[in-house]
């Protein structure tokens, strides 16, 4: 079975990034992890170290309004997305 790729718009610039800052080679895309049924996005090598990395698409899906003033919480939505991906990590 082939070896997985990015597939989301953030996957993709995350592995170019990765790429285009000296990583090429050095890290995987939803490595399996020994004793774990879950798979994280990254798993980068570097320096003697391990990094996981889980990567999201944030897409807002309520717009701002737009020509009138209001209260928004912009970090809520991000606060959520972040709880839910810290999960794969316990």
């Amino acid at each position: 079975m082939p070896a997985p790729v990015p597939t989301t718009t953030s996957e993709r610039l995350f592995a170019q990034y990765l790429d285009s800052h000296g990583h090429e080679g050095c890290w995987e895309f939803e490595p399996d992890i020994a004793g774990k049924n879950r798979r994280p996005d990254f798993r980068l090598r570097w320096n003697h170290c391990e990094f996981l990395m889980e990567i999201k698409e944030l897409v807002e899906k309520t717009p701002r309004p737009v020509g009138h003033a209001c209260f928004t919480d912009p970090y809520g939505a991000l606060r959520q997305i972040i709880g839910a991906g810290s999960k794969k990590f316990r």
